[in-house]
């Protein structure tokens, strides 16, 4: 195919995934997924203080529940892939028919202590729970709705206490999801936004802040074309009632304390100031019934190490399933992924970003003190991997646990190390590299080393009279995904 067919197809394509984002799915037409989410980065600097409570949770539990999670993305016998906690807009369910689903609404096999206690056996220092999302329902008590898990279900349990609770008993952070923009069961939110957000958001913002203890995060989400004046009130609450309470950068118009990037956006270089990546245990954020896609353990893993090597914090999604009962798929990958994580927690806490620019085919490094960690998480590599430009005296080099010595050669323009051979059935290797000082000097450069296979990614490129550009699309089985592409060369 030639090169002008092929741009043409290549734009084509993204203006059909547009089209079917627009008239399926985004109830703001037009408006790009990337605006929904709110501007980014976030333009307000926020105290040492702030920044150590942020960099206190480098990996979260993010949780998706609500009456979508009855559907699995599946109502009167047609499946609608993608985001399953988006059905009742994207099935045009009524709003009568679906307050109606609160009536069958009974998670009884919701297990606040399941729940903590897998967190924490899977590394996490942190969770986040769907106080309210797009579709309206309160799974939590309040006084301004009665539609919520305690007024309009039999089951008549608020799960933000019984979490707030646990969290504190299991000494873990707990934040809410609160969604403020987009509320479909109140068409005052799109007809009188002044009224539904004054009668229905500020005093549900004030309940979550004042009835269930210190909350970690208010994580916001889709403010889309939001007034500035309604995001600054909200930062006002938080301000007043929590002062160590964080805000996402999804509370719109530049404010926030970090930035949230796009849904399963795991960056290929630093991204600027204080920033998360999320991401989920397979490709939804709720339960969906056709989503078999988990990933792996390994898949976790790299990606943990990833964000954290260039200065960010994961968070990580499950969906409980109908009856709140974690999928069996999730909670094993969780617990594989921790057995390893937990053997490594002081260093991914309490380490400092990689040095280096990148990410090696290998893995990723991170610093502390006068040590540098190398983090082996593709164990098909070889076992040699090289550094450049790191020109510090190395005083010792061992794996990390096993204390088991590593070779290593040094010159002006690398650092060697021959690693043994891992034959067990670890999903990490990690090697720690004790300096006589702090090391001086990083290499900026991307490594071809010849020894291990080298990807050259876009973003690391610099470009003339032709287009760099990230693009997004929904895919059949799964969420938002995005590439980042060079088009029109």
């Amino acid at each position: 195919m030639e090169q002008k067919e092929l741009i043409a197809d290549t734009k084509r394509l993204l203006a059909m995934q547009q089209a079917h984002f627009n008239d399926t799915i985004n109830p703001n037409f037009n408006t790009p997924m990337d605006e929904l989410w709110g501007e980014r980065p976030v333009n307000t600097h926020i105290s040492a203080k702030r920044q150590r409570l942020f960099h206190k949770h480098k990996y979260s539990l993010f949780i998706h529940f609500g009456l979508y999670s009855l559907l699995g993305g599946v109502w009167q016998d047609n499946t609608y892939y993608g985001i399953s906690e988006w059905i009742m807009n994207r099935a045009n369910i009524s709003i009568p028919e679906y307050k109606e689903l609160a009536e069958k609404f009974n998670p009884k096999k919701f297990s606040a202590k399941e729940i903590v206690t897998l967190a924490k056996d899977a590394g996490m220092s942190n969770i986040v729970f769907t106080a309210k999302h797009h579709e309206g329902f309160s799974l939590f008590k309040t006084k301004v709705s009665d539609f919520s898990i305690t007024a309009a279900t039999d089951c008549k349990r608020d799960l933000v206490a019984e979490l707030s609770a646990e969290c504190k008993r299991q000494k873990i952070g707990f934040g809410v999801y609160y969604s403020h923009k987009e509320d479909w069961i109140e068409e005052e939110a799109t007809q009188n936004f002044d009224l539904y957000f004054n009668q229905k958001v500020v005093p549900q913002i004030e309940e979550l802040l004042t009835n269930y203890g210190d909350l970690s995060v208010i994580w916001f989400d889709t403010p889309g074309n939001l007034d500035e004046k309604y995001a600054r009130a909200l930062v006002n609450l938080v301000s007043k009632y929590q002062p160590n309470c964080l805000i996402n950068s999804r509370i719109g118009c530049g404010y926030g304390d970090y930035t949230t990037l796009g849904d399963m956006k795991i960056p290929t270089k630093k991204e600027k100031g204080l920033w998360e990546s999320i991401d989920t245990t397979n490709d939804s954020w709720g339960f969906a019934k056709a989503d078999s896609n988990w990933k792996s353990p390994k898949d976790i893993i790299q990606n943990l190490i990833s964000v954290v090597s260039k200065g960010g914090t994961y968070m990580l999604n499950i969906g409980p399933k109908e009856d709140g009962s974690i999928p069996i798929l999730a909670k094993n990958t969780l617990e594989q992924t921790g057995t390893e994580i937990l053997k490594y927690k002081e260093i991914i806490y309490g380490s400092k970003p990689s040095p280096f620019t990148s990410s090696f085919s290998w893995g990723d490094c991170v610093t502390k003190d006068t040590d540098l960690y190398v983090f082996v998480t593709n164990k098909s590599a070889p076992n040699r991997i090289i550094l450049p430009g790191v020109t510090s005296k190395v005083t010792s080099a061992e794996l990390l646990n096993s204390k088991i010595p590593v070779t290593i050669k040094q010159n002006d323009l690398y650092l060697k190390c021959d690693l043994p051979q891992n034959n067990n059935d670890e999903l990490l290797q990690v090697v720690k590299i004790s300096f006589s000082e702090k090391p001086k000097e990083f290499s900026s450069a991307l490594l071809v080393d010849g020894i291990n296979e080298t990807t050259l990614e876009t973003v690391f490129g610099e470009v003339q009279n032709v287009d760099f550009t990230e693009v997004r699309w929904m895919e059949k089985f799964g969420e938002w995904k995005y590439a980042e592409i060079i088009t029109g060369w």
